[in-house]
């Protein structure tokens, strides 16, 4: 959402930050994922 309000305002700075948001949660949700794989790949 940043991102975009940032294009609307041609903020780069609002832009920059809005996509780092996105990848924070990305990475957050990829190390979530992995963890459970583990979990359940370890459960006997």
């Amino acid at each position: 959402m940043r991102e975009t309000l940032g294009k609307a305002l041609g903020d780069k700075s609002m832009q920059r930050a809005g996509r780092g948001e996105q990848l924070r949660g990305k990475a957050q949700a990829m190390t979530e994922r992995a963890a459970g794989q583990i979990r359940h790949r370890t459960k006997h």
